[in-house]
């Protein structure tokens, strides 16, 4: 680059500038790691640029954060991973012979998958969706058919014969994908016995034809060597480049990024880190000589001050007036996004503590519910006004419930626990899993879910008269007003395990009075019963009113519902007839005069020997 004249700037040689913070890793197997990212700790910008790099490969392998997702190759602003094929075989009776589904999840990161991946399905009779976010639900799918091996294409287009390929929206940050077919590949297996689908790289990937439909295994493990994802990286996804003016260091300039944040890059004619200091240099750096101002890379572009000139003074008042603001308005940024990194952090935590990931697989296994939601902490919070207190409905020992109206203007009723209790995430995990199966014109319906806070949340539909739990637990005096007879209508309406137990004992189905073992009420029904103090634990109304026969048959059937093994249980039809058989047992007027003598029995066994009474503990 020419000079200015010689008696008013300078050139000096310099070297390159670093690429890495000092005493970092800047090498892993074959790539190279510049910042902000970084390999280990308070080497990258923040924690979602860390990288590791695992040595235990040959030659070592580098990974997003401590996660799974291997890195394929990293530049300026994009970042290259390895490929997830998605795939589902079949025999020649058109069984299934292997499957996996195949997603990656970028929404804890700054990364978002490229538009130059292409969502791609190869086979004949098969058709695949792909599903995400993208600051919305995203759903959508492609169809590859063909009914010869003859009609495929071999040039490596990918035409819809055989090979179907179709575009993702911008700002996508999780995928997930699975295959489906049309017919079993039974008239395809021959040539075609696999179905995949997968999102790469559109440049990177050609289509092999019919040599890829009936080869799936090769095809799969060439597209995963040789078509990775292309996933943009920004840094500050919520900052523009007006809020990061100092964050690009020398030499260098800001550019904002579609998906949202920026990025820095050397001017024209430089090189080096734009993120680190001194920032971007050339093979030479042009400064203007002492008593001169000006750029010093075009000619005449030094200029003496004059003596006089309060031009210096303005200048040093100017930048410092800038700087101050710039660098508040960075701390600020810098502080609500550290802010908003530990609640995402917290929430996952929580989500992760409560069982989350362990129930969102349980939901999607065969025979699931699909009809749940899982609810976010924003949802809930704006549902119910924040927990407002004007919107509490009704209140527990250790239970808020709130009404909450939700964004589709459904009004729900929201139960929040009081106590955190980390030994219950298990059995809370399995109530819900048998809720969401429960489909009954007597039960509340369980709509979704929330657990992203320290205890999980439930919403229910809302109903306007109280629970069947307040009629059993708040009656006048502390006694329930439900005869014995009004209790078996109820049990053979509702037909349930715990409920039985809840309706014969008069117990809470969890509570703190009982030892640990048994503070969950199933557990402790069970145990008296084997431990033949099964009329301890009876209400006393029950006793009284219900007969010997009856209060056994009850307690077999209700021991039955709570069998660990749920093939061992009876079906809710068989409970409800047997229950309702009970009732209409009670209506004959012979029953009176037994019931009469069984609660005379029952008396005068109390008072005796209570544990004679039933003669076949469990």
């Amino acid at each position: 680059m020419p000079l200015s004249e010689g008696n008013f700037a300078s050139a000096t040689a310099i070297t390159m500038g670093n690429i890495a913070r000092p005493g970092c890793l800047t090498q892993c197997g074959n790539l190279t790691v510049q910042y902000p990212f970084g390999i280990g700790k308070g080497c990258s910008l923040d924690e979602s640029f860390e990288l590791t790099c695992n040595l235990t490969y040959k030659p070592p392998k580098l990974f997003i954060g401590s996660g799974n997702i291997e890195i394929y190759s990293i530049s300026d602003s994009e970042m290259r991973i390895y490929n997830r094929v998605a795939y589902k075989c079949y025999n020649a009776s058109g069984n299934v012979t292997d499957e996996l589904d195949a997603w990656t999840n970028l929404e804890t990161t700054p990364f978002t998958f490229s538009q130059k991946n292409k969502f791609t399905v190869i086979g004949c009779d098969d058709f695949a969706l792909i599903g995400g976010t993208n600051g919305a639900e995203f759903t959508s799918g492609c169809l590859g058919a063909c009914s010869n091996a003859n009609d495929v294409p071999a040039d490596g287009y990918c035409s819809g014969i055989g090979c179907c390929q179709t575009a993702i929206p911008k700002g996508l940050k999780f995928y997930q994908t699975t295959v489906l077919t049309i017919d079993n590949h039974t008239a395809v297996q021959s040539f075609n016995p696999c179905g995949l689908a997968f999102l790469g790289e559109e440049d990177s990937f050609q289509f092999g034809g019919a040599h890829d439909l009936y080869n799936a295994t090769e095809f799969y493990d060439r597209t995963i060597a040789s078509v990775p994802v292309v996933v943009d990286w920004v840094i500050g996804g919520n900052w523009s480049c007006a809020q990061a003016s100092t964050e690009c260091k020398g030499n260098s300039v800001c550019s904002d990024a579609d998906i949202g944040g920026y990025r820095c890059s050397c001017n024209k004619g430089y090189e080096g880190n734009p993120y680190l200091d001194p920032g971007c240099q050339g093979s030479y750096n042009y400064t203007c000589l002492p008593g001169n101002t000006g750029d010093a890379r075009t000619v005449d572009g030094c200029r003496p001050v004059a003596k006089n000139s309060k031009f210096p003074a303005m200048v040093f008042c100017l930048a410092l007036v800038f700087g101050f603001v710039a660098m508040l308005s960075g701390i600020t940024g810098i502080c609500l996004g550290i802010r908003k990194r530990k609640l995402i952090k917290l929430r996952e935590k929580f989500f992760e503590q409560n069982g989350g990931v362990f129930l969102k697989q349980k939901l999607k296994a065969p025979g699931a519910s699909d009809n749940v939601t899982i609810f976010s902490t924003q949802q809930l919070r704006k549902a119910t006004d924040n927990y407002s207190e004007e919107r509490i409905v009704g209140r527990g020992g250790y239970v808020v419930v709130y009404k909450g109206i939700l964004q589709d203007e459904r009004v729900v009723a929201i139960k929040k626990s009081k106590l955190v209790d980390g030994t219950q995430a298990e059995q809370f995990i399995n109530e819900v899993l048998i809720l969401t199966q429960v489909i009954h014109r007597n039960v509340v319906k369980l709509l979704g879910f929330c657990l992203e806070e320290e205890v999980p949340i439930l919403v229910y539909e809302f109903i306007s008269n109280n629970t069947l739990f307040y009629h059993i637990h708040h009656g006048s005096g502390g006694v329930s007003w439900l005869s014995w007879e009004n209790r078996l209508r109820v049990a053979a309406e509702a037909a349930f395990g715990v409920v039985l137990a809840e309706l014969i004992t008069g117990q809470k189905p969890l509570s703190p009075d009982r030892i640990n073992v048994e503070k969950n009420l199933a557990t402790h029904f069970l145990n008296s019963v084997k431990e033949n103090r099964f009329l301890q634990i009876v209400e006393p109304r029950v006793l009284r009113e219900a007969t010997v026969e009856q209060l056994q048959a009850v307690r077999e059937l209700t021991r039955r519902c709570l069998h660990l093994v749920g093939e061992n249980r009876p079906t809710m039809k068989e409970v409800a007839m047997m229950l309702e058989g009970f009732r209409k047992f009670t209506t004959h007027p012979w029953v009176h005069q037994e019931t009469s003598e069984s609660r005379s029995l029952i008396l005068e066994v109390k008072q005796s020997d209570v544990y004679s009474v039933l003669q076949n503990p469990i």
